[in-house]
């Protein structure tokens, strides 16, 4: 597959930048979601681009899911320009922060999501690309973040072994979660520390239909 093209602007201009980055700065904790983030091109030659490229190596780290990484083949022109355009648009949010990692997660499955964890970084950006009818139950399928933090100076280092960890401790502390629905072209954005999972995945077969979704992190944190 030919890499995606980048002609313009590839994050819609008619996004309201200053609510989004107010929504953020005044959520307890820091977390923002909008729709319409990618412009119409943008999205459908980054949907090209993971529906037909050869990228997808990582078949054991989640169980049911792809995954793609910068380092062995998501790396493309439009995904740099995407974190480009979104640093120069929220520099509130993400200051001088470095884009450190990109992932994609392919979902097998029509009912596999991904397993409760935190993300290597200081803010994640998060946005979905299958298409809504691909979905069948608009209100779920997308993302559910804990709205606890984890304690200072904790440690994890392994997705499968850290899971019941985090279980426990969410379970002690009796956090809340802000569960918000999958849409294509959502993006979210939240602080890379918070535990994080999909919400209940329920997708229609056939490889069109797979989920989609790819993550951004810009930073380092210290929680991993």
């Amino acid at each position: 597959c030919n890499l995606p093209k980048v002609n313009s602007d590839v994050i819609n201009p008619l996004l309201e930048i200053e609510t989004i980055s107010r929504q953020y700065d005044k959520s307890t904790p820091n977390l923002a979601y909008f729709d319409h983030f990618l412009t119409a091109g943008a999205l459908v030659n980054l949907r090209r681009f993971l529906l037909e490229s050869t990228i997808w190596h990582d078949f054991s780290h989640i169980e049911g899911q792809l995954a793609a990484y910068l380092e062995n083949g998501l790396a493309n022109p439009l995904l740099l320009k995407i974190a480009y355009e979104i640093k120069n648009l929220l520099p509130k949010i993400f200051e001088d922060l470095p884009l450190t990692q990109v992932w994609a997660f392919k979902g097998l499955h029509g009912n596999q999501g991904i397993d409760l964890h935190a993300d290597s970084g200081a803010v994640s950006l998060n946005f979905w690309v299958t298409p809504d009818a691909a979905n069948l139950d608009p209100e779920t399928g997308g993302i559910i973040i804990h709205e606890i933090p984890p304690p200072q100076n904790w440690r994890l280092d392994n997705f499968h072994k850290d899971k019941k960890l985090i279980e426990e401790y969410l379970h002690k502390t009796g956090g809340k979660t802000l569960s918000i629905p999958y849409r294509e072209n959502r993006a979210v954005i939240f602080k890379s520390e918070l535990f994080h999972q999909s919400d209940v995945v329920n997708f229609k077969s056939g490889y069109e239909n797979h989920r989609i979704n790819i993550t951004m992190v810009f930073g380092y944190g210290d929680l991993i």
